[in-house]
């Protein structure tokens, strides 16, 4: 029984210490702070917990200043109730103090009182940056510095400097602050921090940091990329770092330079290879550094042309020279030089420079060529994009030289030609030679297949020269014919020589006799390389008198006998008088009688 009394007596102690102990600390009076309006004094505490629901009241002192008594302001009738709000009194006093006391413990007593305070009106240290740096993989800005040492600090601002003003962009309670969804490619930031307290004082933004805005110019053709970078401020930098990555490799120092210097030349670069750059600053005690944003290219890879080959070079119409060559499409291609020559060695064509325009078959007409006198000899050079011959030369392909073999006589009726053999297709060769000679007058450039050669053979004679030529004499060229389907083109290329025309003294015939009703039923003078727009025949009778005029064409078509009312004039002799005019520009006269017979 007595057991059982003095356990119950130690329970009731130990409760009654618990009790006690639940009120029995100094009760936590935390700030005093002036309030936004800058009137009113706000008090904050800790709220304590009733542990054996003794709480009635807490009472509120406060004093002006150490000169005058504390008093009882207010009592709180809440024991949830954390802040108090000391109305006005900002404008009475600077100086206030106070204190609380809480009633009641749970023995009753209510002597238990917080420590004094003052109203805070201090503010925090300035807390400067160590540093503004950029995550080059993601391109995020991190900002980092040392806890700041003021008694009281709540957490920091993030403040974006934008120039002519500053604004808040965060706020943090750590030591480090992650910024995303800047362009740090084409901008530099610039960011500070200002601690602040539980009152919410701010302390002021002793600097501010920037970030290392690099940029970057390649050039892919001489293997180097020059970058340059705006200089980090804020501290004094001991030196910058350029750490290169080749072809997906780890980042490698490349270089230093010093504090002052805000560009390097990055070389050794070539065809097809990736870089990626980055630049990181060192604060001058070696201690705090700053990387920059990344940069990186892609350098073009020049792949030469696996096809440059000349389809064929030929003689046009307006007697220049078509060249035309068909190149690879997958190559990386600038322009194209077109090379001629005279002789045995090449020499670059004036203004002969085509650009690529990503198509499969280009041409080029030459102007300045003599078609008639020389042969030429043309080769294609492929340049690329950086301007390097990439393809010293195509296939060598020539014009067609077409001339007369030996001489003729006035009154010879056949005419030998010539010609140079065409070189052009080393593989496929020439199949044939087709000979075309020219058309009647007006029609010069009509010309009909007159016979086909071997491609050994470059020699044809003409055994039918017409009597009745063209307006240039009688005119031929030659056309080579590929050996077989050209494997660029899907066709079979051909290449023309340059016209050839025979212009011989011109010769003439007139008939002595003809019948309106029999045979030759017209008077026709008969000749060759006679200019008839510049010729005209006279016919008379036998008194004299102009029975016909012949000019132009009428000489050709002859004259029928009649007069111009469609009469047949009567049997008799008649005379003529001839002006000709041959197309060499030489004339004769010719006169004469002839019958008419009916």
């Amino acid at each position: 029984m007595i057991y059982n009394i003095r356990r119950f007596a130690l329970f009731v102690l130990l409760c009654f210490a618990m009790h006690y102990n639940a009120f029995c600390q100094t009760p936590n009076l935390r700030r005093a702070c002036v309030s936004d309006n800058d009137s009113d004094i706000i008090l904050y505490w800790i709220t304590p917990t009733d542990g054996c629901n003794s709480f009635v009241s807490l009472h509120i002192w406060a004093r002006q200043d150490t000169l005058k008594t504390f008093d009882i302001i207010d009592s709180v009738m809440f024991l949830a109730q954390n802040t108090y709000m000391h109305k006005g009194a900002n404008k009475i006093s600077k100086d206030w103090q106070y204190f609380l006391i809480y009633h009641n413990l749970c023995n009753g007593d209510s002597s238990l009182a917080s420590d004094t305070i003052t109203v805070d009106i201090t503010r925090p240290q300035t807390s400067p940056l160590d540093s503004v740096s950029i995550n080059y993989i993601n391109g995020d800005i991190l900002l980092g510095w040392q806890r700041n040492s003021s008694p009281d600090i709540a957490g920091y601002l993030i403040v974006q400097n934008l120039g002519i003003s500053n604004v808040i962009i965060g706020q943090t309670v750590d030591t480090f602050f992650l910024i995303k969804g800047y362009n740090v490619k084409d901008s530099s930031y610039s960011f500070g921090i200002a601690a602040f307290d539980s009152c919410g004082l701010t302390a002021a933004v002793p600097s501010f940091h920037n970030t290392i805005l690099l940029k970057s110019q390649l050039n892919d053709c001489k293997g180097f990329v020059n970058v340059r970078w705006t200089p980090y401020q804020a501290w004094q930098t001991l030196q910058y770092d350029i750490y290169v990555s080749r072809n997906g490799g780890p980042f490698v120092l490349e270089t230093t330079v010093d504090g002052i210097t805000d560009s390097a030349k990055i070389t050794g670069l070539v065809s097809g290879d990736s870089v990626a750059i980055f630049v990181r600053a060192t604060r001058d005690d070696s201690r705090v550094f700053s990387t920059s944003n990344i940069v990186g290219y892609n350098l073009k890879s020049l792949k030469k042309p696996k096809i440059n080959f000349i389809n064929h070079v030929t003689v046009t119409n307006d007697q220049k020279i078509e060249v035309e060559w068909t190149t690879d499409t997958t190559a990386q291609i600038s322009y194209f030089n077109i090379l001629r020559s005279e002789k045995d060695s090449f020499s670059w064509l004036p203004k002969a420079k085509v650009l690529y325009d990503s198509k499969l078959i280009y041409s080029y007409v030459d102007p300045k060529v003599d078609v008639a006198n020389k042969r030429y000899y043309y080769m294609i050079q492929v340049f690329d994009n950086c301007a390097n011959i990439s393809d010293t030369g195509s296939n060598i392909a020539n014009n067609i030289l077409l001339d007369k073999a030996g001489l003729v006589g006035l009154y010879d009726t056949n005419l030998n030609l010539k010609w140079f053999h065409y070189q052009g297709w080393p593989n496929n060769g020439v199949s044939l030679y087709y000979v075309y000679r020219g058309g009647d007058c007006g029609a010069a450039n009509t010309f009909n297949l007159l016979g086909a050669n071997k491609p050994v053979d470059s020699f044809y004679s003409d055994q039918d020269l017409p009597y009745d030529m063209s307006c240039h004499g009688v005119c031929y060229y030659v056309e080579a014919i590929e050996g077989k389907t050209n494997p660029y083109t899907g066709q079979i290329e051909r290449s023309r020589s340059n016209v050839f025309c025979e212009l011989r003294e011109h010769q003439i015939y007139f008939p002595s006799a003809f019948c309106p009703f029999g045979v030759n039923r017209r008077w026709k003078p008969v000749g060759s390389y006679i200019d008839y727009d510049k010729s005209y025949v006279r016919i008379f009778d036998r008194w004299g008198e102009l029975v016909k005029t012949l000019e132009g064409d009428e000489i050709r078509k002859g004259w029928d006998g009649k007069d111009s009312h469609g009469n047949y004039y009567p049997e008799s002799t008649y005379m003529f008088w001839g002006y000709i005019k041959g197309l060499d520009k030489i004339h004769k006269n010719y006169s004469g009688i002839f019958d008419l017979i009916r």
